[in-house]
């Protein structure tokens, strides 16, 4: 019985609540349109101002990846032998190693 007389208390607090929207909602159509235009046109300028940063951020990815193949080439008189030399090593290493049983 008592979950019934909850049950029914929800049903006629919805009631109520939908009644006073209906009658209220005149009152209400305003402020929330004014809303939705200002949500509108916050989410334009925020979106013009992503793709803006966006672009500069794609830009700058793309100019630093440059600089790294650039930094990469004129290094790599340098960094080659270093390389052949540790792979020999690793090589060698690994040919001298007995087999665990």
């Amino acid at each position: 019985m008592k979950t019934f007389l909850v049950t029914v208390l929800k049903l006629a607090l919805v009631v109520m609540v939908a009644l006073l929207v209906y009658e209220l909602f005149p009152l209400l159509a305003v402020p929330l349109m004014a809303a939705v235009g200002v949500a509108m046109v916050v989410g334009g300028a925020l979106t013009t101002g992503f793709a803006i940063i966006g672009v500069m951020g794609i830009g700058l990815v793309l100019s630093l990846a440059v600089v790294t193949l650039v930094v990469i080439g004129a290094l790599s008189p340098l960094w080659i032998p270093l390389l052949m030399m540790v792979g020999l090593i690793a090589l060698i290493r690994a040919a001298c190693r007995r087999p665990e049983a």
